[in-house]
């Protein structure tokens, strides 16, 4: 650990002492510009001003990272990675932590679905259709409760418009992407006046089996050769349409919307369970050795605090929601046709997809009012319905239910002499529910959150202090008459300070303190004592409901630099756990005739790690061109109380990207070295290194009332066999090789 922080130090810092003489004169303007503010936060401040360190995506740049899932688009940033299970699902992880530690917000209020509730669950979010991506690495939950004990992303549109929108404008698009074979279809249309504004997006897309470099089950065989070889099972499709519109006011707004997602797609063949559902206390065979991940963190992923879902009750949906029969055949893998010759099998009656549909209404106002105990109110209420299916061929095998509902009221303040703030209160109420056949993953649960928050910051000089403190309230009340209702109540509070030395340099310190209540998956899965088989990935998953708070202390050191050609930033974090929630393997099933069986369990454990990240403009004028170079470098280490490792975290990551843009031309050429991951964790393999090579160019068109953007970019250049150390399903399921992205887009 020791050696590689050292050895990202080292990258950077030829950088830190570089003469701002040794470069090309550069329009100090142009490098200058002022940062956008970061919404996320109830202090509206750039990301200079903030102490907990913050990614932010948006313009081309997001445009060009952008893909189908949030992971993915986020996983070329520092501290993010990318937690796959096939093309179809990609769940971000901050830092090491993803699933109930890592909030996923769709313009600041909840996204629900059920990607904390196993790793071959979606994010039901498009980041195609995103205007911008706020990534706040480390604890969060003073704003968004426990839920953020990881971190927050914040996928942000604009579907329910705040400003004026003169007249009419738009956006089409099309991709192609030869990896997959897949086209994306995208539309954006919005216009108004000075009273009402209206919202228009949606996307459609369908992919068929990925392409990789070799066999996708690892040790298949020795020499691939020139091989084309294809994941099976790996193809799919979705669909996402989003209206809204805002009756817009001289001191505010109120608008609504609404928002229709589904999305079918397959479990890649060899990560899953083939045995279907016997008798409730069955042990099948069958079961995949990549799923013998367990320990320290295992399973950050089976459970957001913010997706322990309320839902109204659902012991009937099987009928209610009949609707997905429909869709049953055109999802039986019938875009398959192009790559018959490829598969290895003629029956696909044991392939599992999962067919999801979810439902989000949405209804958000602001009103300033302009004075100093409150200068503006804001309220957003979000309701979503989400449901999917586990699939085993054509017979429905699992069928999960969430409906929630999430009000959220914040009011800030300025009281003069540097010293503004804000107080709020967040509710969220649902129910969820899993089953597998007629019994229960997770009994039907109604979980109950309401969070009272406050937050002040002081500037002074060249000093921005900010203190703040939280409480929240969970209760959970299960169906099941064999398991404990639990109530919590949580207290997280934090301190920080930014220290701007001289006019190109500053430091900043976050300490915090962060509470989270389990969620329902960690508390009540398979709480009922039937043992039953996840069929998506083939284990058993036993809840606890005697666990305890998870409690977190966690400081951030940074030290940021601004020059006329140089900036970036470097941090160092630490966070130690008490009472961290994992997943322990049962022993004694390590013979293949049953099934792994996991247990929710506590155990002390601590993260430390380091991100690097800078940018050097290398030239700037009308005959060259801009020519910049962004480098970066991230590490995170995981350690539990018995000394063992954390299992999947990303290794050790350095990289760069040389950009270019000159009038209507833009390129970038991009190289990632991903480092062995020699402590996978018990139970785990060890992940090879990798040297990824990325390309891309762009081409745009103006004309009056047209721009006409081109694009190529071509991924996994050196066709690197890509183990996702991440991954639950790197054994089986490698990275995309080769392939071009090929697409243009038509902004009017």
């Amino acid at each position: 650990m020791n050696n590689k922080i050292y050895t990202a130090i080292a990258a950077a810092t030829p950088l830190l002492l570089q003469s701002p003489t040794g470069f090309a004169e550069v329009d100090e303007s142009k490098s200058s510009q002022i940062e956008e503010v970061i919404v996320s936060g109830s202090i509206l401040r750039n990301k200079a001003q903030t102490a907990l360190p913050v990614t932010l995506l948006n313009g081309e740049e997001l445009h060009r990272k952008a893909t189908n899932t949030l992971g993915e688009t986020l996983a070329a940033t520092p501290g993010i990675a990318n937690s796959s299970f096939g093309p179809g699902v990609g769940q971000p992880i901050i830092r090491g932590q993803q699933g109930s530690r890592v909030r996923v917000l769709q313009n600041s209020t909840g996204n629900v679905d059920a990607a904390s509730s196993g790793p071959d669950h979606a994010v039901t979010i498009e980041p195609v259709l995103a205007e911008s991506i706020e990534v706040l690495r480390g604890p969060s939950t003073l704003l968004y409760g426990g839920g953020a004990i990881g971190g927050v992303i914040n996928v942000i549109d604009n579907r329910i418009p705040s400003k004026a929108i003169d007249g009419f404008t738009g956006t089409l698009e099309q991709r192609y992407d030869s990896a997959s074979d897949g086209a994306t279809s995208i539309v954006k249309l919005e216009g108004g006046n000075k009273n009402w504004a209206w919202h228009l997006d949606g996307v459609y897309r369908d992919w068929d089996d990925l392409d990789v470099p070799v066999d996708p089950i690892k040790g298949d065989h020795d020499d691939h050769g020139s091989h084309h070889e294809q994941i099976n099972n790996s193809n799919g499709r979705s669909k996402n349409v989003t209206a809204g519109f805002s009756r817009l006011f001289d001191k505010g707004y109120l608008g609504l919307s609404i928002s229709q997602l589904e999305s079918n797609y397959g479990i890649p063949e060899g990560g899953h369970f083939h045995g279907g559902h016997g008798d409730e206390d069955e042990h099948h065979d069958g079961h995949d050795d990549e799923h013998d991940h367990h320990d320290d963190h295992d399973d950050e992923h089976g459970h957001h605090d913010d997706h322990d879902d309320e839902h109204g009750h659902h012991d009937d949906h099987d009928d209610e929601h009949g609707h997905h029969d429909d869709h049953d055949d055109e999802h039986e893998h019938g875009h398959h046709d192009d790559h018959d010759d490829h598969d290895d099998h003629d029956d696909h009656d044991d392939d599992i997809t999962i067919d999801i549909k979810q439902t989000r209404y949405d209804i958000a106002a602001e009103y300033r009012l302009e004075q100093a105990w409150a200068n503006k109110l804001k309220w957003h209420l979000t309701h979503t319905d989400y449901e999917h299916f586990e699939l085993e061929g054509k017979s429905k095998a699992a069928h999960y239910t969430s409906n929630s509902w999430e009000n959220r009221l914040e009011a800030s303040h300025s009281l003069g002499d540097g010293w503004q703030g804000a107080i709020g209160m967040q509710n969220l109420k649902r129910s969820f529910e899993a089953k597998s056949h007629s019994e229960h993953l997770v009994p039907e649960t109604a979980n109950q959150s309401h969070g009272l928050f406050v937050i002040e910051s002081l500037e002074v000089g060249d000093w921005i202090h900010e203190l703040g403190a939280r409480v929240d309230f969970d209760s959970f009340d299960s169906d099941s008459g064999l398991a404990k209702d639990r109530d919590f109540t949580s207290y997280s509070a934090s301190a920080s300070s930014v220290w701007q030395f001289n006019q190109h340099w500053s430091t900043a310190i976050a300490l915090s303190h962060s509470e989270r209540a389990p969620s329902i998956d960690e508390l009540y899965s398979n709480v009922e004592g039937h043992n039953i088989v996840h069929g998506a990935t083939g284990n058993i998953q036993i809840g606890n409901d005697e666990l305890n708070t998870e409690t977190s202390n966690n400081i951030d050191l940074s030290l940021r630099w601004k020059l006329a050609r140089i900036s970036g930033d470097i941090t160092l974090f630490y966070n130690d756990f008490s009472d961290y929630i994992y997943l322990q393997k049962e022993a004694g099933h390590d013979d293949h005739d049953h099934e792994d069986i996991y247990h929710y369990e506590q155990q002390d454990a601590t993260f430390t790690g380091i991100e690097v990240s800078s940018n050097v403009i290398l030239a700037d004028s009308d005959i060259v061109g801009l020519w910049d170079l962004d480098m970066f470098a991230d590490v995170v280490k995981g350690e539990t109380a018995d000394g063992n490792d954390v299992p999947r975290l990303p290794p050790f990551r350095i990289g760069g990207i040389l950009n270019f843009h000159h009038q209507q031309w833009g390129s970038y050429l991009r190289l990632t070295h991903a480092s062995k991951q020699g402590k996978p964790g018990l139970y785990e393999e060890e992940t090879d290194a990798y040297t990824r090579v990325d390309a891309g160019i762009n081409y745009t068109i103006n004309s009056a009332k047209l721009e006409t953007l081109l694009f190529l970019r071509a991924k996994n250049l050196s066709n690197e066999e890509i183990r996702n150390a991440t991954s639950f399903l790197r054994d089986v399921a490698p990275e995309t090789g080769r392939s071009l992205e090929a697409g243009v887009r038509l902004s009017f």
